[in-house]
């Protein structure tokens, strides 16, 4: 690029010499503008696996044994390299906090990993005890081969309520698709064992179970369903339950391990940033390290970049849903203003609606009285996200979404209506192996709900090309994860199943996702693979920013 710097430069034009419009001026200037940042989004694409040889720069955690690696009181057997790390914490350091949600304590054996629920649970649950409400949680993790610690190696005493794991957890089951895309951007897919296939999106997950290869069952919504448990016991290798704290997929045993990354309310990186909770599981933490510094740079570079296909445009967004009127209530008219939907918003250039003073009390949604309340912030809004929830999401269609929002259509000149539902699983599975067989509801799941939460990079780069086009802002490639879909213009959810794990698999292969597994086992292949990298990517990223910007200035 360096190069060619003199091209875009061409001297000014003298009077009575040739002369262009402002118009052909502007359609150069914005076709100059697509091309760089579609670079910057390639190299980002590049840039996205990993380098085997920077995954662990000591020795690999291993399990303590008489003969290879007996145990001694002197050593840390969790060395440096191998902890979380974070922005504000010292490499290395004995004593980790990641945001507000999860803290971790490294002993010589063990860790002490404790959740923090208070900045998002939900209000009624700072006032009663129930069972389902978010509970700071405690879990020791003892390494593979040493004794049940009780004591901190200065001899203070464990909590007592904390529940007891050995790590590496060797096998986990799931009914909640939460800790799914972290599992697979770690390369832990295939430690999954047993899973209730009904709130499941990843087309690889569903075809290790639709072929068998794992077990499954269905759950209760807030107690164990007797084939769930059933299941879990005939697998003695499962040492771990995902589950969240509304008790999604609870075994109601000592298995059970709450993931609360979804709630998070660190913003769109924060919850990303949940792959580092759940690597203390595997011992994978430098893997986890690496892949949320790359999801963090490439973010910010992506962010970056489109300040200015911004430029001074400026768009307002809002994160709408209705609720009809049914027995347990009646209708209801919302906007969201979480904090990761307010940062994905600001991100890709627009300005979230926000209503300030529920925000400062600390509520993140404003209720409507009315739908002529609603009806008249609506029709404000440029960009407007409806989030409203339809049971077959693959059949909605436009008229379905504006009839749902009480509109004919959005009034504003220019205003776009989208949906979190681009991207959607099919109905089958080995436990209802067709749409019209007996048996369990299987849902349509929407992958925003899933691989959004571990992948806000490639989430903003959908978003943009939805917002902006996709000559002003690349979308994401073929074979990855798309979110959002463009009601007006009449586009429908595409639908995932395990025959589409392949092709998801081979964008993860080729780096095509922006930021991809590390040390991935493919599911379709059965074959493990680390793909390389560089990342010095973003030092040609700044390069080519600072050319974005004086394109647009041109």
């Amino acid at each position: 690029a360096s190069g060619k710097t003199g091209t875009h430069s061409a001297p000014r034009k003298q009077q009575g010499g040739p002369s262009f419009t402002c118009a052909a001026n502007h359609h150069i200037t914005m076709a100059r503008f697509s091309s760089l940042l579609a670079l910057v989004v390639a190299l980002a694409v590049a840039a996205a696996p990993f380098d085997a040889s920077a995954q662990a720069t000591g020795l690999a955690i291993k399990c303590i044994n008489n003969t290879t690696n007996p145990l001694s009181t002197a050593l840390s057997y969790f060395p440096p390299n191998m902890r979380i790390t974070t922005d504000d914490a010292t490499a290395g350091a004995v004593d980790v906090t990641v945001a507000a949600g999860f803290t971790v304590h490294y002993d010589n054996t063990f860790k002490l990993v404790k959740t923090i629920c208070g900045k998002y649970q939900a209000d009624a649950c700072l006032t009663n005890t129930s069972t389902y409400c978010c509970r700071d949680k405690t879990y020791v993790l003892t390494l593979c081969g040493a004794a049940k610690p009780t004591t901190f190696a200065n001899g203070t005493a464990l909590p007592a309520s904390a529940t007891h794991f050995t790590i590496p957890l060797t096998a986990v089951a799931t009914a909640y698709s939460g800790p799914v895309p972290f599992m697979e951007l770690l390369g832990l897919l295939d430690k999954v064992a047993v899973v209730d296939p009904r709130s499941i999106h990843s087309p690889c997950l569903q075809k290790l179970e639709e072929d068998m290869v794992i077990a499954g069952a269905t759950t209760g919504s807030t107690a164990p369903t007797a084939d769930w448990t059933k299941l879990i016991a005939e697998h003695p290798t499962v040492t771990g339950v995902w589950t969240d704290s509304f008790g999604t997929g609870v075994s109601s045993t000592d298995k059970d391990i709450v993931f609360d990354g979804s709630s998070d309310a660190g913003g769109v990186l924060g919850r990303a940033e949940w792959i580092k909770y759940l690597s203390l599981f595997f011992n994978e933490e430098d893997k986890a390290n690496l892949y949320f510094a790359n999801e963090q740079k490439v973010y910010k570079a992506t962010e970056q970049a489109l300040v200015a296909v911004k430029g001074t445009t400026t768009k307002s967004c809002a994160w709408v849903t209705i609720s009809a009127a049914s027995q347990w209530g009646p209708a209801s008219y919302s906007i969201s203003f979480a904090t990761y939907k307010v940062e994905l918003c600001k991100s890709a250039g627009l300005e979230a609606y926000v209503n300030t003073t529920l925000q400062a009390a600390g509520t993140s949604k404003q209720a409507f009285n009315t739908i002529a309340e609603f009806h008249a912030v609506l029709h404000t809004i440029d960009v407007v996200i409806d989030e409203t929830y339809f049971s077959s999401p693959s059949t909605t269609v436009k008229a379905d979404v504006l009839r749902t929002l009480n509109i004919t259509g959005l009034k504003k000149t220019g205003a776009m209506l989208l949906r979190t539902d681009r991207h959607i699983s099919d109905r089958h599975s080995k436990i209802r192996p067709n749409t019209t067989a007996s048996g369990p509801t299987v849902y349509e799941n929407a992958d925003w709900l899933e691989s959004a939460i571990a992948r806000p990079a490639l989430v903003l780069q959908d978003f943009a090309a939805k917002v902006w086009g996709v000559a002003k802002s690349p979308a994401p490639a073929a074979g990855c994860s798309q979110y959002f879909r463009d009601v007006l213009a009449g586009e429908m959810p595409i639908v995932n199943g395990k025959e589409t794990c392949a092709k998801f698999e081979a964008a993860e292969k080729e780096g095509k996702c922006i930021t991809n597994a590390v040390n991935t086992r493919f599911i379709s292949s059965g074959v493990t693979a680390t793909s390389g990298v560089g990342v010095s990517y973003t030092v040609v990223v700044s390069s080519i920013l600072a050319l974005v910007a004086a394109t647009l200035v041109m």
